[in-house]
């Protein structure tokens, strides 16, 4: 009788084992320690402040460009008594304001390229 069932316990086996590996790769990670979490932490707060600094914040009430005009040719038309009046065309181009979100990929960018000289990987958002 063992003879007989030798091969259906090997293949019992091979099963067993391939259900553990593939439970095993779907287990959740184990906490890196806090020591390593802690060294993370400062890591981030130390490239976000170096990404801050080098890309800051642009506010809504910051005056990026004043209002100017701007000529784009000249004009003219017949006129009775000059013959012909010619004027310059001018466009007002009005003031631009500050982007709040204006650098925000270029700060991520600066974030992840210094995490990784760190050694640290980059959070997932």
């Amino acid at each position: 009788m063992a003879g007989r069932c030798g091969p259906c316990t090997a293949w019992l086996r091979i099963v067993s084992a391939a259900t553990a590996l593939g439970l095993a790769a779907c287990a959740p990670e184990a906490p890196p320690p806090v020591g390593a979490q802690r060294a993370a932490d400062l890591a981030l707060r130390r490239c976000t402040a170096l990404a801050l600094q080098a890309f800051p914040h642009v506010s809504a009430n910051t005056l990026v460009a004043p209002g100017v005009y701007t000529t784009n040719g000249i004009a003219c038309r017949p006129d009775p008594v000059f013959g012909t009046a010619c004027a310059p065309r001018a466009n007002w181009l009005p003031p631009a304001a500050g982007d709040p979100a204006a650098h925000g990929e270029a700060r991520a960018a600066l974030v992840r390229a210094c995490l990784a000289r760190s050694g640290v990987p980059a959070p997932v958002y």
